[in-house]
């Protein structure tokens, strides 16, 4: 593993060693949390240091999102996440309504590939155009109309 040398700003170990000092080795140097925690030497490896470590990188993930850390019942936070998802499929709606048709349009190219004159093959390639259409049903759910 490549861990900084002791001194160069990066997270430290900070347990108390023997000599009554604080240990110098990059925080969970030996570990799987290398950069969180203790070291492997200062109780870094143990299953509760490993999960203390997996949830301090869970938050700073979630941080990194601009999701919530605060203490609430899983239902308010699946509450939360419905309003945010309505949230995104009317600003998704919004943008598809300001599309025109040809927008809309999805084309697909089917290549044929024929005997031409003298025996040579003749390579024909088709394109067609299918129109997607979206509707909202009273249940909200969007379907393919076309």
């Amino acid at each position: 593993m490549n861990n900084p040398p002791p001194g160069d700003g990066h997270a430290r170990c900070g347990a108390r060693t023997r000599s009554g000092g604080n240990c110098r080795l990059p925080a969970g140097h030996g570990t799987g949390h290398v950069g969180i925690g203790r070291c492997r030497l200062h109780g870094g490896s143990t299953p509760t240091h490993e999960r203390a470590a997996e949830r301090r990188q869970a938050e700073a993930a979630a941080r990194r999102l601009g999701l919530d850390l605060d203490d609430i019942s899983p239902g308010e936070a699946l509450a939360r996440e419905i309003a945010r998802s309505a949230a995104l499929v009317a600003s998704y709606s919004a943008m598809l309504s300001e599309l025109d048709e040809a927008e809309l349009t999805w084309g697909l190219t089917q290549r044929r590939i024929r005997p031409g004159p003298a025996g040579q093959p003749q390579v024909e390639v088709v394109q067609s155009a299918v129109s997607i259409r979206w509707s909202s049903s009273s249940t909200g759910n969007g379907r393919r109309c076309g």
